[in-house]
């Protein structure tokens, strides 16, 4: 039975059972994807201990993990201690299970090939672990990027169609196509071009935040009247504020804060919390406070977070639905920044960005023939 028997007689004689079976499997994901938010960012072990209550730190019986049912039968509250459990773990595990179906409709739809479906789901799930960690630590762990860059690049070796459609597909003449590439195998032609894609997407992120750290400098906050912060190995924190760690607020090995205090000092912290004062070598203190009348910080574009996950677009969804994304979800943060007008005491706090770059990735993997076409049409009246 060829690739193009199988994707027909799986979309049409199982659909029905295997949209269920979809959904289940992908809630089941999402019960994961809760381990994983909630464990990498803090460096502890995704299998070991098994699924426990933080509180008590009672083992969660298999019954009691099943998604979404398990979370209802117990009314959000653990078995043992009755301590309530966040709603985000339902939330989760609904969504991937929805992202799942709607993914595996959009291969129906367009009869896509079963290895481009799988990766699409891999991308779904990458995207919303990347989202709730920006979300809750503004940090993106780099162990997602490298783990979905891999998937993508096995995916294009074993399974050409995962990155380029055949030429007897009704959507291959709008994908996007490097005639470099034309009249290597197959297997490599996928492969160089996932890399491609993956290369140019990296190289343009860096350019623009090196261009836009050189265009846009420092930025500097006037503190009237004077504000305590507490220095510490790993974070800074303002009175009244919650910590900021330093790699959230630098992105760069070079890049320093500088806390002018009211003694005329100023004190200079680097991403790795090794600090200085009026140039000397200086040790932070376990709770180091001082009184602050101006602070001096570098003007981030984009972080290096953002910039990965940007390339790992690229290698999922190709550089067009990587820039359209990033173009897209620019757009939504300067909104989102107007409406909120969030400052802290201290410093701005870096928005999570990674929520709105996944919304457009995710839109591009179910819709992509659409925007291709539009793009197509707007280049024509641009030329016209």
């Amino acid at each position: 039975m060829t690739e193009a028997q199988l994707i027909n007689f799986f979309y049409n004689h199982f659909f029905s059972v295997g949209g269920l079976f979809t959904f289940m499997l992908g809630c089941c994901i999402g019960s994961f994807l809760n381990v994983v938010i909630w464990r990498l960012p803090l460096g502890m072990s995704l299998s070991v201990p098994g699924s426990h209550c933080p509180k008590c730190s009672t083992e969660i019986k298999l019954y009691d993990n099943i998604p979404i049912i398990g979370w209802l039968v117990l009314r959000g509250k653990c078995r043992a201690c009755k301590t309530s459990i966040s709603p985000r773990y339902l939330v989760i595990e609904t969504i991937t299970g929805i992202m799942w179906l709607c993914v595996m409709f959009a291969g129906r739809h367009y009869q896509l090939p079963l290895s481009q479906v799988l990766l699409a789901l891999i991308a779904s799930s990458i995207l919303i672990a990347a989202s709730l960690t920006d979300i809750e630590t503004r940090t993106i762990p780099i162990q997602l990027i490298y783990f979905g860059i891999a998937c993508a690049f096995i995916l294009a070796l074993a399974f050409p169609n995962s990155q380029l459609l055949s030429s007897q597909h009704s959507l291959f003449e709008i994908q996007a196509n490097y005639s470099i590439l034309d009249g290597f195998p197959p297997r490599l032609r996928s492969l160089f071009h996932c890399l491609f894609n993956v290369s140019i997407a990296y190289s343009f992120m860096y350019l623009c935040a090196k261009l836009g750290r050189k265009v846009f400098g420092s930025h500097t906050i006037e503190c009237e009247p004077p504000v305590q912060v507490i220095l510490r190995k790993d974070n800074c924190q303002a009175e009244g504020d919650d910590p900021l760690a330093w790699k959230e607020i630098l992105s760069e090995k070079d890049e320093k804060i500088r806390f002018h205090t009211c003694d005329k000092q100023v004190v200079e912290v680097n991403r790795q919390g090794k600090s200085t004062k009026d140039g000397l070598d200086y040790k932070i203190d376990p709770e180091q406070k001082i009184f602050i009348n101006k602070l001096t910080f570098p003007s981030a574009v984009i972080g290096g977070g953002d910039l990965s996950l940007i390339t790992l677009c690229a290698a999922f969804i190709g550089i067009q639905g990587a820039l359209v994304s990033l173009g897209f979800a620019s757009l939504l943060g300067m909104i989102y920044l107007i409406i909120s007008k969030k400052e802290a005491k201290m410093t701005q706090r870096a928005i999570p960005f990674a929520p709105f770059i996944a919304i457009f990735a995710w839109s591009w993997i179910l819709l992509w023939p659409l925007y291709i076409e539009q793009i197509r049409y707007l280049v024509a009246l641009l030329k016209s």
